[in-house]
């Protein structure tokens, strides 16, 4: 939900030259919360696949 809030204001904000900058400040804020979860995947699976090794693999693999 915050994060299209982020987007839909950043987006507003564009309309504006004087709030340009808070645009992207918004925008660059939506970014980095899109790539949070992907980056605790990925940190979770090679944690999981140095502490379980083979049989992580063949129960989720990838």
């Amino acid at each position: 939900m915050l994060l299209g809030l982020w987007f839909l204001i950043g987006s507003i904000f564009f309309y504006f030259e004087h709030l340009k900058t808070w645009g992207v400040t918004l925008f660059v804020l939506g970014s980095i919360q899109l790539l949070i979860r992907p980056t605790i995947r990925l940190v979770h699976y090679f944690h999981m696949r140095k502490e379980y090794g083979k049989q992580y693999e063949k129960t989720h693999g990838s």
